[in-house]
Parts: structure tokens; sequence; C-alpha cells
């Protein structure tokens, strides 16, 4: 379970509505071991904060939903999971020389997973990562990303990118995808699948976050995109 934007949260078993259990707390070094006093549950769970650094990589931290569980999809996804997790704790328990930094480092690699995964699932729009490795197109899609809601020129974008309009289309068609404008509508709408599969703003204020003047504009734009209406969506990714 990743809670991308730091949400306060408790953990319980959820078997004492009262809450009163008697918990132990162990410091060692730069880690607290927490023990419920009498029980015999086998259950372990190794909690953390990962640190990052802000730049281009923030709008992916801003495109996540506020809680994020990575689900097994594969028997092989499993295991590298598994295989990092156990690491983790061996390196905590352990606690031999350089155990902090190996631990991180395999924390990086477990939240680098997570994140792959969750993408894949639930795509932005397609294409944006071909974008984001080619060096002529990177700086357009990450400022298409960090303000979706701006209403980008092409001139704009070009000068984001120290480029002209013409190479700019150019590298777009080189990597397979749409003109910069056409991009931006697709990921535009693609946020908007993000914001209505993992939150409950109003289509409103969700048609207003991604650059579109009236829930109504919204409304067709998604229809044109995804071939049902951005309610009809919610229903459908709430009941799932």
């Amino acid at each position: 379970v990743l809670l991308p934007h730091g949400s306060e949260h408790s953990l319980g078993s959820g078997t004492d509505a009262s809450g009163a259990v008697a918990i132990s707390t162990k410091l060692g070094r730069d880690i607290r071991i927490k023990t419920i006093e009498g029980s015999d549950v086998t259950t372990k769970l190794v909690c953390g904060r990962l640190f990052y650094n802000p730049g281009a990589n923030d709008f992916l931290i801003k495109l996540l939903p506020e809680v994020l569980i990575s689900k097994t999809i594969t028997s092989d996804t499993e295991f590298r999971r598994e295989w990092i997790v156990s690491n983790i704790a061996a390196e905590i328990q352990i606690a031999r020389p350089g155990w902090s930094i190996i631990a991180a480092n395999f924390a990086s690699a477990l939240f680098t997973i997570v994140l792959r995964d969750h993408f894949e699932r639930h795509p932005v729009a397609d294409g944006v990562f071909s974008l984001l490795a080619d060096s002529q197109t990177r700086k357009a899609v990450i400022a298409m990303l960090h303000n979706p809601a701006h209403t980008w020129s092409l001139d704009e974008l070009a000068s984001v990118s120290a480029t002209s309009r013409a190479s700019l289309v150019r590298a777009f068609a080189r990597t397979g995808n749409p003109p910069p404008l056409s991009f931006l509508t697709h990921l535009r709408l693609g946020i908007a699948r993000q914001k209505l599969s993992s939150g409950s703003a109003a289509l409103g204020q969700i048609a207003e976050d991604v650059g579109y003047q009236s829930e109504a504009a919204f409304s067709r734009a998604f229809l044109r995109e995804f071939g049902v209406r951005p309610g009809q969506w919610r229903g459908t990714a709430t009941s799932s």
C-alpha cells in the first residue's frame, strides 16, 4: 500500500473497535520496531517513507491517487516484489554496516515497480513515456503534465522545448504520437479519467482542472475519447 501524498492514516486489525491494545516499541538506530504485546499474530509489516528529489518527476506523484494498492499482476511480478521486501526486512533485522543504504535502494526499486505497474494498468495517455524518453519532446510533455489546464499554443510548447514549431511536430511524429496539441487533448482526458477513477471531486472541478471551460464541453470530449460519459466512467470504476 502506497500513500503518495503523505495522507494521515492509522493501522489496525479491525478486531478491537476500542483500539485499546498494548504496543511495545523498541528503538534501534533509524528504525522503530512495534509489537502488540501478548499477541500471537505472525503478520509482519515493513513501513517507511521514501524521500525523492523534487523536479521533473513531480508530475508522476501528482497523477497518483490518494491511496495506491499494488496488486499482483503476474507470478513473476509477485516474486520480484516479495524478493525485494524480504531483502528490505533482512537488512533491517541484521543491521550490518551499510544496511540503511541497501534497504533504501531496495525501497526505491520497489517504488519504481509499483509506479510502473500502476501506469501500465491505468495509462494517463498512450505514448506519454515514449515522449518523455525523447530529448526533443520531453520538456513539452512535462510542461503539459505540470499544467494541463493552461491554454497551450504550439508556439509556447516549441519555446519550452527550445526548438521550432515544425521540429517539435516532427519529433512527436517520430515517436509515433499525434501532433502536440492533439496529444494535449488525449493527455487532459487521460488525467481526467485518473481523477474520476480515484477520487470524489465534482465533474465540474475535474473539467476545470484539465482545461475545459464547462462541464458540458468536458463531457462531450470525454465521450468522443472513451465512448462513455464521465459520470458513467466513474460509476464503472467505483463498482469494479
